[in-house]
C-alpha cells in the first residue's frame, strides 16, 4: 500500500558479476531457508532481488546480531498484510563510501519529490510524491532523526519519522508513519503501521543491503490487489531513485 521504504529501500549501484564459491556458502551465516535456489542465484549474480515476502514468518533475514533481530522482531511484531523485501550483495572493493551515499540520498527528504512513478493500473506516469518536506531534524553525530511531511496520491497526506544510524561498518534506516494514511479516502493505515528499515552492513570483503518494508492494513474486497500491486511497484520505483543516485 504505499511506499514504505519504502523505502524500504536498499542502496546499491554497482552491479557485478560471479560471487565465488566460498562465499555462496557463507550466505547461510546471513539468510534462511526462505530464500530459493533461484534467488539466492540473483543474489550471487551482484543483481537486487525484490521478494513479495507477503508474511513476516517468510523473511529471509537471519538474527545474526541485534540490529538484525531487532528488525526482524518489530516487522513480525507488525503482522503486516502487504510486506517486501529488497536485497544486494556489493562488494567493498570500490563501493567502500557506500554507506555515505545511501544516507546522503535517504535523508534528502525534498529530493523525493517529483520522482516518476508508472502506475500500471490507470497506464499513467505521475509523481510517486507530489509533495516531500523536512519538518524538523535532530542529530548528534552518529544517530539522526527527522520529521517528514508527504503527499501521496491517492493516499493523501502523511507524516513519518526517519531515523538513520551510521557507524564505520553499518548503517541503519527506519521510517514509521506517524499518522493516519487514507485511500481514496478510507482509512487504510493506522499509525504507526507502516514500517520500513534499510539495514546495510559487511561481511567479509562484502557489503549486505537489505530492504524491508510492511504495511498493516484491512484487506478490503475489489481494493486489496491493487494496493498490493501500487505497494510493489512504488517499493520498486523508489529504489530505482535511490541505486541511480548512490553512483
Amino acid at each position: 500500500m504505499k511506499k514504505a521504504i519504502f523505502c524500504i529501500l536498499t542502496a546499491v549501484f554497482s552491479v557485478f558479476s560471479g560471487l565465488s564459491n566460498e562465499f555462496s556458502l557463507n550466505l547461510d551465516r546471513i539468510f534462511n531457508s526462505n530464500l530459493s535456489s533461484e534467488e539466492i542465484n540473483v543474489l550471487l549474480s551482484g543483481e537486487v532481488l525484490i521478494r513479495n515476502t507477503k508474511k513476516a514468518e517468510k523473511a529471509a533475514l537471519l538474527p545474526l546480531n541485534e540490529t538484525a533481530d531487532e528488525i526482524i522482531k518489530d516487522i513480525i511484531n507488525l503482522k503486516p498484510s502487504y510486506l517486501a523485501e529488497i536485497i544486494q550483495i556489493v562488494p567493498v572493493k570500490g563501493n567502500s563510501k557506500i554507506l555515505s551515499k545511501i544516507e546522503k540520498v535517504m535523508t534528502d527528504i525534498p529530493s523525493y519529490k517529483g520522482i516518476p512513478y508508472y502506475s500500471e493500473r490507470n497506464d499513467v506516469w505521475a509523481d510517486l510524491y507530489s509533495n516531500a518536506q523536512i519538518d524538523s531534524m535532530e542529530s548528534d553525530g552518529i544517530l539522526k532523526k527527522i520529521n517528514a511531511s508527504f503527499h501521496m496520491k491517492p493516499f493523501g497526506d502523511f507524516s513519518s519519522v526517519i531515523t538513520v544510524e551510521e557507524g564505520s561498518d553499518y548503517l541503519k534506516y527506519s521510517n514509521f508513519n506517524t499518522t493516519d494514511i487514507f485511500y481514496d479516502n478510507i482509512k487504510c493505515i493506522k499509525k504507526d503501521n507502516m514500517k520500513s528499515y534499510i539495514y546495510a552492513f559487511k561481511v567479509d570483503d562484502f557489503w549486505i543491503l537489505y530492504g524491508i518494508g510492511g504495511v498493516k492494513a484491512p484487506k478490503i474486497p475489489l481494493v486489496s490487489d491493487r494496493v498490493e500491486l501500487s505497494f510493489m511497484n512504488r517499493i520498486k520505483t523508489f529504489c530505482n531513485f535511490v541505486y541511480k543516485n548512490i553512483k
